[in-house]
């Protein structure tokens, strides 16, 4: 989804009844016109109209909210993926290709909208609708944990145990919804849009599936070009492939690249001082790179963190006394995230001395054998 140039043409025009005709004279016939009726806007006076890539969101539109009716007009160089948002927490998706579109929508109850005119971003409602849902109830299950975190639970083993079966229970839910929704899916850019928030590793006959189906229908769309490129790139993040490589800053602005380490046994790390599970494993990363750092180990640590302060915080406390710590603070949005297809952390890989890939997502225990083997080699050598 690389961001490209859209030429748009505007026209605010008021929703007042008597303005129909003026409307009707000067609207693109060839472009979007998207009429948002609202309930409950409350202080929410305008709402923007933003293109959704994988790089970022660009504001394309913008109009104000009049009688509890807004109203935008343009043209899009070609179909794509777009969010109406009044509010960082007061938005929806749509896929917008230059048609007619209808919005009745009650920020009461971001739930219950209603759209026609574009039968993708029907769609599209139902993965937004469900996925909020599903955050929802993480959420409820963060505050059970932060709260035993906190010492305030009298139970703390078995609520932790509880809260972590629900959280498996709840992903599991969604991934099986995900996974039945792309069976479904006769739309290019619906599907990529699915397949995207899928392991690609445990789901890739779905994967190539969508990709067929995108490059037989729409081959020229940057999405499907894009989702193309993505898959050969995960084919290529495998083990026994040469890690990609990554060039983010450290602490100090410096650009720092993975490739810098070769010549040695090299963990890729993908944390954030916010991730719990990552947290809770440092301890045993720092006693296994003690134990093997003289021997040709070292850690190269992505964070995704977006404050500064938060992820040099977590390298002080936890004792992460490796050099290679890079991020570019851009949350879910790093580079080196997008780049090795990270969907959740933590995630590691293992590269051995030419940068091959030689295992993934090895922790503790399992880490420490391989690397046991791994160096027991060299010195029978």
């Amino acid at each position: 989804m690389q961001i490209k140039n859209i030429i748009i043409a505007i026209l605010l025009i008021s929703s007042l009844s008597s303005c129909d005709n003026l409307f009707k004279q000067f609207k693109s016939q060839d472009g979007y016109d998207i009429t948002v009726n609202l309930k409950n806007a409350g202080e929410v006076k305008e709402g923007f109209l933003e293109e959704i890539t994988s790089k970022d969101l660009t504001v394309i539109d913008t109009a104000k909210i009049e009688n509890n009716v807004m109203h935008m007009t343009g043209v899009v160089a070609e179909k794509g993926i777009y969010r109406i948002r009044f509010t960082e927490e007061y938005f929806i998706l749509l896929v917008l290709d230059n048609q007619d579109i209808k919005i009745d929508l009650d920020l009461d109850d971001m739930k219950s909208y209603k759209i026609t005119g574009s039968p993708e971003s029907i769609l599209m409602k139902d993965i937004l609708v469900r996925s909020r849902g599903t955050r929802e109830k993480i959420q409820e299950l963060e505050m059970q944990y932060r709260s035993v975190m906190n010492g305030e639970s009298e139970n703390a083993e078995a609520v932790m145990m509880a809260v972590q079966t629900k959280y498996g229970q709840i992903v599991e839910e969604h991934n099986n919804y995900l996974l039945a929704f792309a069976d479904t899916i006769s739309s290019p850019i619906i599907g990529i849009f699915t397949a995207n928030m899928l392991d690609p590793e445990l789901h890739a006959a779905k994967f190539e599936r969508i990709a067929k189906m995108a490059q037989e229908k729409e081959p020229d769309s940057k999405y499907t070009k894009e989702f193309t490129e993505k898959l050969a790139l995960m084919n290529s993040i495998t083990i026994g492939k040469p890690a990609p490589d990554i060039t983010l800053a450290d602490a100090n602005g410096n650009m720092l690249s993975l490739s810098s380490l070769k010549g040695k046994v090299v963990m890729l790390d993908f944390w954030a001082s916010w991730c719990k599970p990552c947290r809770v494993e440092n301890p045993n990363v720092v006693r296994i790179y003690n134990e093997y750092k003289d021997k040709g180990f070292t850690i190269f640590s992505v964070s995704l963190d977006e404050k500064k302060e938060a992820w040099l915080g977590a390298i002080e406390q936890d004792g992460l006394v490796w050099e290679s710590h890079v991020s570019d603070l851009k949350g879910w949005q790093s580079e080196g995230a997008k780049l090795y297809n990270i969907k959740g952390i933590p995630a590691t890989f293992l590269i051995d001395e030419n940068g091959i890939i030689i295992a993934e997502n090895l922790r503790g225990e399992s880490l420490e054998q391989k690397l046991k083997e791994i160096f027991s080699q060299k010195e029978t050598l």
